[in-house]
């Protein structure tokens, strides 16, 4: 999920995130148990990892709008791969 500069996962999706792509996994992040992430211009390359490795992605990013004074998010992109 983007999050200005930044994607980022929490809890079971950041520990899967960490263990196939070796990024920091940082505990009592955010409030959550579990987080990590990386800069925007990364994702192209985060991505192609984890399609190389079969692994499913949902991105989720920010549209510019604000609802409640929290930025808008939506589904931008989602890979699936046939088990």
């Amino acid at each position: 999920m983007q999050v200005g500069y930044y994607f980022e996962a929490y809890r079971e999706d950041a520990l899967k995130l960490a263990k196939v792509t070796g990024l920091k996994l940082l505990e009592n992040w955010r409030g959550f148990e579990a987080g990590c992430g990386f800069p925007k211009s990364k994702l192209g390359q985060i991505v192609s990892g984890l399609k190389e490795q079969g692994v499913p992605v949902v991105i989720v990013k920010q549209t510019g709008r604000e609802l409640y004074k929290t930025k808008e998010r939506l589904i931008d992109l989602i890979l699936e791969f046939p088990e």
